[in-house]
């Protein structure tokens, strides 16, 4: 029985110095000096530790969707506590004012913390793919390092992130294209960036009027809550881009279908 190899890179027959896309079916035109480059640059190779890390990081998405979900709770109870500030005087309490304060902290601390550990485990992963032996040399035009300082570049940082994953999704695969997945992800979370912005802009400040406050705390809470929706897409979006990188990857470090026996 032939047993079924999944599409891939694997060693060219033909060649032992390179790489050769097999589809699944029959090796394809598509090939890759990875071996040289690998022998030339030095270009470490990627270990389960990558897909360990990878799937952590899904883990820590999941666990940032349902931070947004809270946060859309913590500002539906917001806006109705603003509405009820100008409406329904009598319903407006000292405890209940605290308790959602103390809600916003929590949730805001937990958001800084979610932050820090998604963006460290994501900058981490992307740039261990992008300098590994796993990418088709030619499909790289920036070096790693971008991987990591691309995002602390003001302006650039509007770009280049997204140029890095688009690099590391596209040279984990053979046909050198861009997908339409990674510009989604990534404009949906420019847009939870500037959306979350706007709505820290839009509270209440010393210098708003008393008969102000409320109307302005309740805009303010509204745009934060559509900015969670916002970063519920984009955590699944991200969750979707990590899964298809790294299925390629995993794809490459197949045996060759050279080797495959009839039993």
């Amino acid at each position: 029985m032939t047993q079924q190899i999944p599409a891939g890179w694997y060693p060219d027959p033909q060649s032992p110095t390179r790489s050769r896309w097999y589809d699944g079916t029959q090796w394809t035109q598509h090939t890759s000096d990875r071996s040289a480059a690998r022998g030339s640059a030095g270009r470490p190779p990627l270990g389960q530790g990558w897909f360990l890390l990878g799937r952590s990081l899904q883990f820590f998405f999941v666990g940032v969707i349902l931070l947004n979900a809270l946060t859309m709770w913590w500002a539906q109870r917001m806006t109705t506590f603003a509405h009820d500030i100008e409406d329904h005087p009598a319903r407006v309490t000292m405890t209940r004012a605290t308790e959602l304060d103390r809600l916003g902290s929590v949730v805001s601390l937990s958001g800084i913390a979610a932050v820090l550990v998604v963006g460290v485990l994501f900058i981490t992963w992307l740039f261990l793919a992008h300098r590994s032996d796993a990418m088709n040399p030619a499909e790289l035009h920036h070096a790693s390092g971008w991987a990591i300082g691309g995002w602390f570049v003001p302006f650039l940082n509007l770009v280049r992130p997204y140029q890095m994953v688009q690099e590391v999704q596209r040279a984990s695969r053979p046909g050198g294209t861009n997908h339409p997945l990674v510009l989604a992800w990534w404009l949906t979370f420019l847009t939870t960036y500037f959306a979350e912005r706007i709505a820290s802009a839009s509270l209440p400040t010393d210098a708003t009027a008393d008969a102000d406050v409320a109307a302005a705390m309740a805009n303010a809470v509204t745009v934060e809550w559509y900015a969670q929706i916002l970063g519920i897409v984009a955590a699944v979006l991200a969750i979707l881009v990590v899964r298809r990188v790294a299925g390629a990857v995993r794809r490459s470090s197949q045996p060759s279908p050279a080797q495959v026996t009839t039993q």
